[in-house]
């Protein structure tokens, strides 16, 4: 995190009946590493946490994880949220401000998700208060019900490699790395340990965990290299 998000500012105060209010884009950042299997129904949506300044976006289908640390959102209650089909992220220069709220309905029991979007906000005015006073006020544009999935979300924090100052950091462009086809088979210390995938926003961190893999080098490999291959 950047000095800047280090700057005391007070938290954002959420009506008792709303459970988050996150940007739009923060929250769609990752749609990707969505499940997709009906039988693991617990990781068919976006966890949205609270955090010490401000909230995150998780998403995992057990292979790939997608962490989005949103510094203007606000989380008072987590859970574990659908992500509608039609919700689309406007990304016109001169688009409005959108924003995703999730409130609790029937008792915290289930819950329901509002878009909501603004053109700009005053000086003062924290954005998280503003969204969720728009769904409160009825200034929202468009709702989905039954969007709370009753569940117990794995420990996600449990595969994230343990970060050390002696790691060797690489940084290839994405674009490149597709001209060697689907799938990558990278070197560690364990074959099966995960891998840390950083893509250059700095408030993103995927985890990948490596394919089951018998590629081997071969001997005319190893006449290249210098060392052990």
């Amino acid at each position: 995190m950047n000095a800047q998000s280090k700057i005391e500012k007070p938290k954002a105060k959420l009506a008792s009946d709303i459970a988050f209010a996150m940007p739009l884009s923060d929250f769609l950042a990752v749609q990707p590493f969505i499940s997709v299997e009906e039988t693991r129904y617990y990781l068919q949506g976006v966890r949205v946490e609270a955090h010490e300044e401000g909230a995150l976006a998780i998403a995992t289908d057990g292979h790939r994880l997608g962490v989005k640390f949103s510094p203007n959102a606000a989380c008072a209650v987590d859970g574990i949220w659908l992500c509608p089909k039609h919700l689309k992220f406007d990304k016109r220069k001169n688009a409005p401000q959108q924003w995703v709220v999730g409130r609790l309905t029937d008792g915290g029991k289930k819950g329901r998700m509002h878009l909501v979007h603004f053109m700009r906000v005053s000086d003062g005015v924290n954005p998280a208060e503003l969204a969720a006073e728009y769904v409160e006020t009825g200034l929202d544009e468009v709702s989905w019900g039954s969007m709370l999935i009753d569940g117990t979300y794995p420990d996600w924090r449990r595969v994230i490699p343990k970060a050390s100052k002696d790691d060797i950091v690489r940084g290839f462009n994405g674009d490149y790395l597709k001209t060697f086809g689907r799938a990558l088979t990278l070197r560690g210390d364990a074959e099966s340990s995960p891998h840390i995938i950083m893509n250059g926003d700095d408030n993103f961190l995927g985890v990948a965990m490596p394919m089951r893999t018998e590629l081997r080098p071969r001997d005319w490999m190893r006449s290249l290299s210098k060392g052990v291959f």
